[in-house]
């Protein structure tokens, strides 16, 4: 009797040993087997946020291609009363007839009263210059806009240079008048005061026509 029991027992666990050893088999079949690269990660660093920075365009490198010539706007060339003019404006503009006087900001500046003074001395020629001017050919307010250029010699100031226009004038006295004065405005002098001397200086004026 106890032989059978023991017998019966053995059986059950040489069965058990069996099922287990079947299973084990078949998990090592069904496991997903090692990637022979190595693993692969996706990792998230935690830390402080970066600040986020904008780029400004890059500048174009050497070989960019530049505009073709005559695409941009046209540039004006020509001489006025001896001043090479180059004018950069746009649209339609009449040539300048009379030359900018250009200082530069750190360059030498004459008293306000030694112009005053010129003017005073070319009030005498605009006066000369336009008395036989007829009254059909004035304008509403003609005048006389012009640049001259003077030279300052022991105390003595100089025109050496002028041009002018004649603005609000009709007919063929427009051109006598510019003729006059251009002429007549040369050789006027006036006292200096204590300027030093100076080669030359150029003024921008614009006198009435009486």
């Amino acid at each position: 009797m106890n032989r059978g029991y023991l017998a019966l027992g053995a059986a059950v666990v040489l069965v058990a040993v069996i099922g287990l050893v079947l299973v084990l088999r078949s998990g090592d079949d069904g496991a997903v087997k090692p990637d022979p690269a190595g693993p692969k990660f996706s990792e998230t660093k935690l830390g402080k946020p970066s600040a986020q920075v904008t780029r400004a365009p890059s500048a174009p490198s050497s070989g960019a291609s530049r505009p073709e010539p005559g695409s941009g706007p046209a540039v004006g060339e020509y001489t006025v009363g001896g001043v090479r003019i180059r004018d950069h404006r746009s649209g339609n503009h009449a040539p300048l007839d009379v030359p900018p006087a250009i200082h530069p900001p750190e360059g030498r500046k004459i008293s306000s009263q030694l112009t005053a003074d010129l003017a005073q001395k070319l009030r005498v020629v605009t006066d000369a210059c336009t008395a036989s001017l007829p009254p059909e050919a004035r304008g509403a307010k003609p005048r006389l806009d012009g640049e001259i250029l003077i030279a300052i010699k022991d105390q003595q100031a100089t025109v050496t240079s002028a041009t002018f226009q004649a603005r609000d004038v009709a007919g063929a006295s427009e051109g006598l008048i510019k003729q006059c004065m251009e002429q007549k405005t040369i050789g006027v002098a006036t006292p200096s005061g204590d300027e030093p001397d100076l080669q030359g200086y150029a003024i921008t004026l614009s006198l009435r026509i009486p």
